[in-house]
């Protein structure tokens, strides 16, 4: 692996309120096996928000996981497991996503709490936003919106969320924080929320990657697409490199987007430009995620933690 390269991998098997002795192991197994496995970025999967600005860890009842900016007993366990994560050496960078499919409230949420404390330490989402850094070791937050997939009271279009993810970069920035984004739709509206970022902050770009769905409803991305998208575009951007700044991200399902997502073999063949018609990957690309750990250690997939690190690894080496 080159040392430029970015493997990430999606991790949703660490949310387990006050695991006992056997569950843990278990768990502290997993982390150690990611991290030794080639993986350089984990990105928890997935954080969601209540009304006060609390942190849930998925489903995370009866007990927030961070609130009144300090982690919760029941969750006392994860920084240990962030530990192991980057006990092989090869993980430097751990985010948390939040949103998913249905999940918009999380983000009316932070916009109603913006609106009444502003974007500094007043506001309870600082405070927990400096906990996740503090206490987990979290370096960034990772924005998966899907707009139009919640229950009508909070289903809006994309461009109703515009404001809120520049006002969320600056907050994150201050907090010495990154932002990443993870569409799989619409590509007019990211674009737009990088240049309004960009120019809101004084022509300094705040997010620091795109990492595409290449799966499931984004089964039709290639990460060759998004990058003439932003090489393209006619709005100010502030990227230099669109191929490192575009994370192609594959499914270890095939079922996630077939015949372009599931075994090894066939993650690599995307990474090295070597499925046809189109190709995937965009000269100069070192970078790609896979989705996701959880369906790895289930069995639901055809290979190893470490089988997909080595593959999109040696795809890019290919590419």
């Amino acid at each position: 692996m080159a040392s430029s390269q970015n493997i990430g991998i999606y991790i949703n098997n660490f949310d387990t309120q006050c695991p006992n002795q056997k569950t843990l192991a278990q768990l502290t197994g997993y982390a150690s096996d990611i991290g030794s496995a080639g993986y350089t970025t984990g990105i928890f999967w997935a954080m969601h928000l209540n009304a006060y600005g609390d942190f849930i860890y998925n489903g995370g009842y009866p007990e927030p996981m961070i609130s009144k900016g300090k982690l919760q007993p029941g969750f006392s366990y994860l920084p240990g497991l962030c530990s192991a994560l980057k006990s092989g050496g090869n993980i430097n960078k751990l985010y948390f996503s939040v949103g998913g499919w249905s999940c918009e409230c999380d983000f009316v949420f932070m916009m109603d709490l913006i609106s009444k404390y502003g974007t500094g330490s007043a506001n309870p989402l600082y405070q927990n936003f400096q906990a996740l850094k503090s206490e987990l070791g979290i370096v960034g937050i990772d924005i998966d919106l899907e707009a139009k997939s919640s229950s009508s009271c909070y289903s809006h279009h994309y461009d109703y969320y515009i404001d809120l993810l520049v006002k969320l970069a600056g907050m994150l920035n201050s907090l010495g924080m990154e932002m990443t984004l993870c569409p799989y739709m619409d590509r007019g509206f990211w674009l737009e929320c990088l240049s309004r970022i960009y120019v809101a902050n004084n022509k300094k770009q705040l997010v620091t990657g795109i990492n595409l769905q290449c799966y499931a409803g984004g089964a039709h991305n290639t990460q060759q697409q998004w990058v003439d998208y932003v090489t393209q575009s006619s709005l100010p951007l502030g990227i230099t490199n669109a191929a490192t700044f575009v994370n192609a991200g594959y499914s270890t399902l095939t079922t996630d987007g077939a015949p372009d997502n599931g075994a090894p073999s066939l993650i690599q063949s995307n990474f090295a430009n070597k499925n046809i018609p189109a190709a995937q990957m965009a000269a100069g690309s070192v970078s790609g995620w896979i989705w996701n750990e959880g369906q790895i250690v289930s069995s639901g997939s055809l290979g190893t933690a470490k089988e997909y690190a080595q593959a999109i690894i040696n795809g890019l080496n290919q590419l």
